[in-house]
């Protein structure tokens, strides 16, 4: 499980409860090895935060899927209703180099 949130002017980042905001990088590669045992293909679940950025959503999933995680799922948190909503993704699609408008 890997949970960021908000500290200061940046973010924390936790996996399994464990403080990697030093390096998150590292934290959620040494944890995909601890539980990974083998074969098996164990869930990532994620749940960010959502005060933070969303770049926060890109540089993660560019960590997990480095690290090898294809089963991920991701949560995003709302403190103030304390909900939980599922976040999903479709298929990557290229923008134009030049958008066209017409008035």
């Amino acid at each position: 499980m890997v949970w960021v949130e908000p500290k200061g002017p940046g973010a924390a980042y936790y996996v399994d409860t464990k403080d990697v905001t030093a390096d998150p990088a590292r934290g959620i590669a040494e944890a995909y090895e601890q539980h990974r045992g083998g074969e098996a293909r164990y869930a990532v679940v994620v749940f960010i935060d959502e005060r933070l950025p969303i770049s926060i959503l890109a540089q993660l999933r560019e960590v997990i899927e480095e690290t090898g995680g294809t089963n991920v799922r991701y949560f995003l948190t709302s403190p103030g209703s304390r909900s939980i909503r599922e976040i999903s993704f479709g298929q990557a699609v290229s923008a134009p180099d030049k958008w066209q408008t017409s008035y």
